[in-house]
């Protein structure tokens, strides 16, 4: 599993987290294999204490409903130091962008659906409609790219 792709840890990062969680008791080594001709790895086992943890993580994560800052944001925030022409070549080529990610989102899934549990359906679907909500509000930057160059600062 591309563990990276899923949520903002590096692959290099899993060993040291493994280690760090059984110190706290959260899982436990439980035996290791050979894949192939790849090194032997440890297996890892939730502890009860490990999977009481995950249960509460995993309750206040589909209660989140917080939105993080997207750089982008700040981008258009400051787009009165561009040109229109800058500004609206900058939008476009992000939209250039997002529009290829989601292609390649759709072709994945459509080429793995027969694979692919509900669930993970659903994330790839929930990906796809945040890139669309993306292109969207894009859209509206881009008709709106000369006000944006021309908004000045608001006084005091």
């Amino acid at each position: 599993m591309n563990l990276s792709s899923w949520a903002d840890v590096p692959d290099s990062s899993i060993y040291r987290t493994l280690h760090h969680l059984a110190s706290q008791g959260l899982v436990r080594a439980v035996g290791s294999e050979r894949v192939s001709r790849y090194p032997e790895r440890t297996v890892y086992d939730l502890t009860d204490e490990g999977r009481l943890e995950l249960h509460i993580v995993h309750q206040e994560l589909l209660l989140d409903a917080s939105t993080r800052p997207d750089a982008v944001d700040l981008a258009v925030h400051f787009a009165d130091r561009l040109e229109e022409a800058e500004l609206r070549s900058a939008l476009e080529d992000r939209m250039d962008a997002l529009r290829s990610q989601l292609r390649a989102l759709e072709r994945r899934r459509r080429e793995a659906a027969r694979w692919l549990s509900v669930r993970e359906l659903a994330g790839l679907g929930h990906a796809e409609l945040r890139i669309e909500a993306d292109l969207h509000w894009l859209e509206e930057m881009l008709a709106a790219a000369g006000a944006l160059v021309r908004d000045p600062e608001p006084g005091p």
